[in-house]
């Protein structure tokens, strides 16, 4: 067998990703458009930019998966297999078949299948060829040549490569029997070039030939002994082998006493959705005797979902999906009126572990569930914030995770067990209102609102930023952007500063003079000091109008940044007091924040604002209208007027702070200190 160094550097000479990918692409242009535009999408080539060369994962935003997957899907026959042979011409049947046996569902790995509903799988099956064409771009393989080479050529992408030769393998043939005894003989380490490695495991369990499944079991499982590892990444790959090989799998179990291993309590932890502990052998045994039981005798099955107890209802319905997770979602969903809390919390249990549209739809009802560990495992179960699943979140989610929020604590409360000893869950409003905002959908960010207080602190910022962006402000809106102005968390604060200082300006506002450099952000100082060649740059970027010479620079940093910036609508006098009254808290990023939009006002505002201030009977806020009048009187802002008050301050009894900063106020040529919020503005 090949050292890795030897198959690496064999791999190199074969490989050519450029001549490759220009062949493929020249093949696709004589094709029609939906499969021209499909094989673009995989080559990373697509012109509308679906799928960016430099992105490191497999289609990473939600929505583009199901999309191209649905394109996919809505191929005839002949058009799919045209792609095939375009990609790889060699194994074009076999990529083929293998596409049409991809029948497991759901979002996680899992037992559960959907052979009768294709539509609940398309996900799966694109982001499997989509793995394929990355792993084999640059080869011309056929599948002798991938079960040969399958262990050298990337191990993120074995189980792919499983597929695709159990597909070969169940098709029959020489090429088949090929696959068959190179894999084996890779298990055994004397094949010349193969090597041992989760396609090997996967391919002969996936497969329909028994032998395959017999040499796992004698060679691999039973051989295995104390090597926990080996014996752990084979019992995962049996969720996913064929329907006879698992049942197989769970006898060998029983009859071997398997479970004595804590590598198969931790598999089988992963197949049932439970959370024993290494010393739990004996409860393993008996629900894998129970499963084995459901999974042959669908009388014993309907009766244990209709009338038995929580535990047998769970293990029913688990076999239900094993073999169609649509069937199972249905018949979980008609428990959640049971009388039982148990059975209703088994039925939810299940539909989470489903992880089909249909069964996320059914959680909702369960988020009113009057138990609260219903309630808390069905939110726990929703998968607003999942990139995997095909579905927008369901109708009225939004307002049912908004009941819950009003039902739940005000701080996190752990409930007692149910159903298993350690099936312990916990009601944390914050973990609710994160499941808001990912149920948030279409809803106007204000929808929010009247839950801030419930949201922990990065969803309050999230709400922040959401609020900031809209183009439109209602009262309400500013409201809670001046009071998250004042938040506990000074990365919210931040936020709602930011966003009051970018609000759009009313039409025929006069436009905010250029700023002097003294009033610059802290990243355009950071970058002068760094590099003065590019000082005029850094300027332009930060002032307020595109500059005409930068706006079309080749650099795309410069040209996005140099995008005009809406200026802060003013403040009324309400909310300058609202904000004036932050002064009292010492915090400094919150002062800085606070200072700068109160300085943003018109010149008769912001003296008001200081003049009450300075009014105020505790020291942080008189210091606050000192260090207003500072801003003002250093960027030549009414200047006598910010003098003549900070003279009449000097009668009173004074902290050496505030003194400090009558005198900066007073003494010539100084410069502002940093702000963080929008530049002043003079009247116009």
């Amino acid at each position: 067998m090949l050292t890795d160094e030897q198959a690496r550097a064999a791999l190199a000479k074969l490989r050519d990703v450029e001549g490759w990918t220009t062949q493929r692409l020249a093949a696709l242009a004589k094709l029609g458009a939906p499969v021209r535009e499909l094989g673009r999408i995989l080559l990373r080539r697509d012109p509308e930019r679906k799928i960016p060369d430099t992105e490191p994962r497999w289609l990473p935003r939600r929505g583009l998966r199901g999309e191209n997957a649905t394109l996919l899907d809505r191929l005839s026959e002949e058009e799919r297999r045209s792609l095939w042979r375009t990609l790889f011409p060699r194994m074009a049947h076999t990529l083929e078949r293998a596409w049409r046996r991809l029948y497991h569902s759901g979002s996680q790995r899992g037992p559960f299948r959907s052979p009768l509903h294709p539509e609940f799988t398309s996900t799966r099956r694109f982001e499997w060829i989509g793995s394929v064409v990355d792993a084999l771009r640059g080869y011309d393989p056929d599948v002798e040549w991938l079960a040969a080479w399958a262990a050298h050529l990337s191990y993120h992408h074995q189980d792919q490569f499983g597929i695709v030769l159990a597909a070969a393998i169940d098709a029959g043939g020489e090429p088949g029997e090929r696959v068959y005894q190179i894999l084996v003989e890779s298990a055994r380490g004397t094949h010349e070039i193969g090597g041992m490695g989760r396609h090997v495991i996967l391919a002969l369990l996936v497969a329909s030939r028994p032998e395959g499944w017999t040499f796992i079991e004698t060679t691999i499982l039973l051989a295995a002994q104390r090597e926990e590892g080996l014996r752990l990444s084979t019992l995962r790959t049996v969720d996913e082998a064929h329907p006879e090989a698992f049942r197989r799998m769970l006898r060998l179990i029983g009859d071997h006493d398997l479970a004595r291993f804590s590598s198969t309590i931790q598999a089988a932890n992963g197949w049932f959705g439970y959370r024993w502990d290494s010393t739990a052998a004996k409860l393993v045994n008996a629900v894998i005797e129970r499963v084995l039981l459901f999974l042959d005798d669908e009388r014993a099955r309907t009766a244990a979902i209709q009338s038995g107890p929580a535990e047998s209802a769970y293990l029913a319905l688990w076999s239900t999906g094993f073999e169609d997770a649509v069937a199972a979602a249905e018949s979980a969903a008609g428990l959640l009126a049971d009388p039982d809390v148990e059975r209703r919390f088994v039925a939810v249990h299940l539909l989470g572990r489903l992880g089909i549209a249909p069964a996320q739809s059914h959680l909702v009802r369960a988020l009113d569930d009057p138990d609260p560990r219903v309630a808390v495992r069905a939110r726990a179960s929703l998968r607003l914030d999942s990139a995997y699943i095909d579905w927008r979140p369901p109708e009225g989610v939004f307002e049912a995770l908004e009941r819950l929020l009003l039902r739940a604590p005000a701080k996190a409360k752990t409930l007692p067990a149910i159903v298993w000893p350690r099936m312990i869950l916990t009601i944390d409003p914050h973990e609710i209102g994160l499941a808001l905002l990912h149920a948030l959908g279409a809803r106007p960010p204000a929808a929010l609102i009247p839950h801030l207080e419930r949201l922990r602190p990065d969803c309050r910022q999230g709400v922040a930023r959401l609020l900031g962006a809209q183009a439109q402000w209602d009262a309400a809106t500013r409201a809670a952007l001046l009071n998250l102005a004042g938040d506990k968390s000074p990365a919210v604060r931040r936020e709602a500063v930011k966003a009051l200082g970018r609000f759009d300006a009313t039409p025929g506002e006069a436009k905010r003079p250029e700023r002097p450099l003294a009033w610059q952000p802290i990243w355009v100082w950071w970058s002068v000091l760094v590099m003065p060649e590019n000082t005029e740059v850094h300027m332009a970027l930060a002032s307020a109008d595109r500059p005409p010479a930068l706006a079309d620079d080749e650099n795309p940093t410069v040209h996005k940044a140099t995008a005009k910036e809406p200026i802060r609508d003013h403040l009324t006098p309400a909310e300058a007091e609202h904000l004036e009254r932050l002064l009292t808290r010492k915090s400094s990023d919150l002062r800085l924040g606070v200072l700068g939009l109160l300085a943003s006002q018109d010149d008769d505002a912001a003296l008001a604002s200081a003049d009450r201030l300075l009014k105020a009977p505790e020291r942080e806020p008189r210091l606050g209208g000192l260090e207003l009048l500072r801003v003002l009187a250093q960027t030549d802002r009414r200047v006598a007027d910010c003098h003549a008050r900070a003279r009449a301050c000097r009668d009173q009894k004074l902290g050496p702070e505030e003194q400090r900063t009558i005198d900066a106020i007073l003494a010539p040529g100084r410069k502002p200190p940093y702000m963080t919020t929008p530049w002043p503005r003079t009247n116009a």
